[in-house]
């Protein structure tokens, strides 16, 4: 929330954003979200400060448990 809004990715980026940004870390937790479980102007596709890809982000709008409908552990041996 530093930058004012929230980092998420979508299903094809999560992998490697755990190889580059967390491959240190030995348990990542993933959540999954519907993103239909939001107002349609809190998320915004945004282009990456370092790459050319397209990263969501949620603004101004609070993550609530009733929207996870999937969770897991990524175990980085």
């Amino acid at each position: 929330i530093r930058d004012g809004f929230i980092h998420l990715a979508s299903s094809d980026q999560v992998t490697p954003i755990v190889q580059k940004y967390f491959k240190n870390e030995p348990h990542v937790y993933i959540v999954e979200f519907l993103s239909n479980s939001f107002q349609k102007d809190s998320i915004r596709w945004e282009q990456s400060s370092s790459s050319q890809e397209i990263y969501p982000h949620l603004y101004n709008y609070p993550l609530e448990i009733y929207q996870v409908v999937n969770h897991k552990v990524i175990k980085n041996l």
